[in-house]
């Protein structure tokens, strides 16, 4: 058995090739950490949502009218078979006041022993209300108003008389972030909340929760068959119900990242330690002539594997851990998400770090530890190496075609609807592994053309250079396909990210055409419970010259074709171009046929019912159906893609629908600035919420420049990972062509000659490996927008980001410069005799 002592002896004699060994190792684990560690942050976000907004309420009893009830008039619906619960419940918006400031919230009276079995906070002070008089706050608003329990507020409604006094008894904190859906931030007592609403004795809505296994299509139609005319059922939706098909999108994203820098890590350091066992060849053979076995031999290779891999996975653990924050504040910034709450280090994320390193290591040590005893030592001491190549080109042909069927295989499977979001991850990392084995076979013909191309201004150097990179083919492959691989993993995550982000652009320079809006309340995931707007503001909106139009906007909860959606109700007169971003339909008589009460479909709703343009589906909207004709599909982002358009009129005519909750307001060019200031005058008066157009587009154009940035550094990390095997492999070149070097310079060559072959050398290697990587990137980027059409059909448009593709292609251009640019002045500086007789 070779001693330990020799290992580390030969650890120390070559201390650069063992950083570049253990830095490739930690950079491959760092990034596979970080990738995993943020995947799973946001995929915990998205199952916070799920579980806290995929409220246990099944349907609601409310009255046709949207009008408060008794809710004896209902009978007695806790005995029905089926239901497990009825709640009680009495929703407001107020305003409430103490000392001196006012916060606008949404108010719920109920019994709060019921009312916790279908939300789910946490108790920060004091005790939540039960009495009357009492309330309790949530947190964010308890210390903006600078309130304690015991403090003694007031609260008011639109249309109380007064300000109603009461004391606060506790402070309660919401289980999942208010940013993603605004509930109650006041909860009360029934009769206050009643009495609040002019409605003494009375409720809004009663919650309905069902037993387990209870069938709610059974339960909903018993229950109808009891209720007096003035009381309806509706289906129950949640934020969780109607963002669920983007949080699906983000999911394959999410996963597709993952998998494509799983591939990329073990190509790194497969190279790295390729590169490693190569150098020693001389060695290795001095070894087994003095009588060491081949499985001696071997075994040292392991060791010294294990110990490099070792160390390596540990430094790579702590930086994947800390890049994760960066890289998961991207992802959630492209999901739309703030003020999260925080996710620790993901246990799994971290085990799979610690395991990814040693099993690469010793995987990647494999193939080159038993090549290395195959030739002879004799003939490698005599430099009499076979330059045959060790690597088949047709085995790596076949393997390419093979994981290009395979692809093709899961991709079809994806098309009958099995397991699309399985197959079409593996069908897309099988198209980059299938495209890496493929790739030297464009190895040879693009180096016969890049020195062609060079040999016109530097002959000696485009000669000397092409001939060894050829003649270490295995060396350069390998480089080649490590940048490949890299290349393309980013480019694809890159691009597919750009791609989301531009289309939120483009959605919402299309479809948000006013120059002002106002909200009563702030806008919610699915604007269904948004306050609506005083009835008195449009008389007040009407004297104020320059306005052009306003555009009265209502949402309201719907059931299409079953589906619980969103239902947006606008008025289409007056604009020139609709504001909306038409994907399939007719445009020149659209505006017609939308006051003839058609519809459009979000592209998300449309693909899950399966309806085209003039189709028909059923809308119910607090009780009334209506048979409505599809006359459009349109990209649309808000409550997930689930939206169904309606013209004001003719919804109208249709449905009962609440006061608008939004005005959209067009001005005059000439008067934007005046009436701008005079509608913030309103905006203070009423209590309501001012929004410019240009405040918006400079909030989304933040937003998305934060994203661009984080995504770029990103990326040049990923490169400069994936610069550690040119490193490894221009310095295995200046080492294997010492002698060489050292006789090209005792007849003439110059320095500056070395210095250029090598930096040659190394842009060539960029060109090979990055070029063909952008390329197959933009098709993987493709490939995975393409795999959301079983979730959007057609609501994704792709894009090739140009100045991504620029950006990174200079930049990795440039590191495969820096990169070569240590070995390269070893070259130019090695002294000719002592070269000659360097081992």
């Amino acid at each position: 058995m070779i001693p330990w002592s020799y290992l580390f002896s030969n650890l120390k004699q070559r201390p650069l090739r063992t950083i570049l060994t253990i830095l490739s190792v930690a950079g491959a684990v760092a990034a596979v950490v970080s990738v995993l560690q943020a995947t799973a942050a946001t995929q915990s976000q998205l199952q916070t949502i799920h579980s806290t907004f995929d409220s246990p309420v099944a349907m609601e009893v409310v009255a046709a009218d949207t009008s408060p009830f008794s809710a004896d008039d209902a009978g007695d619906l806790a005995r029905q078979p089926g239901i497990a619960s009825v709640i009680p419940v009495f929703r407001i918006f107020t305003k409430v006041v103490a000392d001196g400031k006012d916060a606008r919230c949404l108010t719920t009276g109920t019994n709060i022993d019921e009312y916790r079995t279908i939300r789910s906070f946490s108790l920060l002070a004091g005790q939540m209300a039960t009495l009357p008089g009492e309330l309790s706050l949530e947190a964010s608003v308890a210390e903006y108003l600078d309130v304690a329990p015991g403090a003694d507020i007031k609260i008011g409604a639109r249309g109380f008389p007064w300000l109603l006094p009461m004391k606060v008894t506790g402070i309660f904190k919401l289980s999942a972030a208010d940013s993603v859906e605004e509930t109650s931030a006041v909860i009360t007592s029934l009769a206050d909340a009643a009495k609040l609403g002019r409605s003494p004795g009375k409720v809004n809505a009663l919650q309905i929760v069902l037993r387990d296994g209870a069938n709610e299509a059974d339960v909903a139609e018993e229950i109808r068959s009891k209720l007096p005319a003035h009381l309806i059922v509706t289906k129950s939706t949640s934020a969780g119900d109607l963002n669920r098909p983007t949080q699906a999108m983000i999911g394959i994203g999410l996963n597709v990242a993952a998998l494509l820098s799983l591939v990329a890590a073990v190509f790194i350091v497969f190279n790295s330690f390729q590169m490693s066992v190569a150098e020693r060849q001389r060695q290795v053979a001095l070894m087994r002539i003095l009588g060491a076995t081949v499985e001696q031999v071997r075994m040292s290779h392991y060791r010294e594997a294990a110990c490099l891999g070792g160390v390596g996975t540990l430094l790579g653990i702590i930086p994947g851990v800390m890049a994760s924050s960066s890289l998961t504040h991207s992802m959630q910034e492209v999901m739309g998400f703030s003020n999260m709450l925080p996710v620790g280090t993901q246990p799994h994320a971290v085990a799979a770090g610690l395991l990814f390193g040693p099993l690469v290591t010793m995987f990647s040590v494999w193939y080159p530890a038993h090549a290395a005893c195959d030739t002879e030592p004799l003939a490698i001491l005599k430099f009499n190496i076979p330059r045959r190549s060790r690597f088949s080109r047709k085995a790596a042909l076949v393997a390419g075609l093979l994981s290009l069927l395979i692809a093709g295989i899961m991709f079809a499977t994806a098309g009958f609807g099995i397991k699309a979001d399985i197959t079409c991850l593996i069908a897309i990392s099988a198209i980059e592994v299938g495209a890496a084995f493929l790739l030297p076979e464009l190895i040879k013909p693009c180096l016969n053309f890049y020195y062609r191309t060079l040999s016109v201004f530097f002959p000696v150097e485009a000669q000397l250079g092409q001939r060894q990179l050829v003649e270490n083919f295995d060396r350069t492959a390998l480089t080649v396909a490590v940048l490949f691989v890299v290349s393309a993993a980013s480019v694809s995550v890159g691009n597919t990210t750009t791609s989301l982000t531009g289309n939120i652009q483009s959605w919402m320079e299309r479809t948000v055409t006013a120059d002002y809006l106002l909200f009563a309340s702030r806008p919610t995931i699915d604007m269904s419970e948004a306050e609506p707007l005083p009835a008195a503001l449009a008389g007040r909106l009407k004297n104020i010259p320059g306005i052009k139009m306003i555009d009265e906007v209502t949402f309201t909860r719907a059931a299409v074709n079953g589906r619980a959606s969103l239902l947006a109700v606008q008025m289409f007169d007056g604009y020139e171009s609709l504001p909306i971003d038409l994907i399939e339909g007719r445009e020149h008589d659209l505006t017609e046929r939308l006051r003839s009460g058609g519809a459009l479909l979000g592209s998300v709703l449309a693909n899950l019912l399966h309806v085209k343009t003039g189709d028909t589906v059923n809308v119910e909207v607090s009780g009334a159906a209506q048979v409505v004709e599809v006359v459009g599909i349109i990209r649309e982002y808000t409550a997930g893609g689930l939206m169904l358009q309606m013209d004001a009129h003719a919804a109208g005519e249709c449905f009962p629908l609440p006061v608008a909750q939004a005005y959209g307001i067009r001005v005059e060019d000439d008067a934007r600035s005046v009436v701008g200031a005079e509608l913030k005058t309103v905006a203070r008066e009423y209590g309501l919420i001012f929004q410019s157009l240009s405040d918006l587009q400079e909030l989304v154009q933040n937003m998305v420049s934060g994203i661009t940035n984080r995504l770029f550094l990103i990326l040049i990390v990923a490169l400069v990972i994936a610069a550690f095997a040119i490193v490894n492999s221009q310095t295995m070149n200046v080492i294997e062509q010492s002698r060489h070097l050292g006789m090209l310079r005792i007849v003439g060559m110059l320095q500056s000659q070395a210095f250029r072959m090598f930096l040659f050398q190394s842009l060539i290697l960029g060109l090979l490996g990055i070029l063909p990587g952008i390329m197959l990137g933009i098709l993987m980027s493709f490939l995975t927008i393409l795999s959301f059409q079983g979730i959007t059909d057609h609501g994704i448009a792709f894009v090739a980001d140009v100045r991504l593709l620029a950006i990174y292609l200079v930049c990795g251009l440039l590191l495969s410069l820096m990169a070569a640019a240590l070995p390269a002045l070893r070259a130019a500086q090695m002294r000719p005799l002592e070269a000659i007789h360097e081992e």
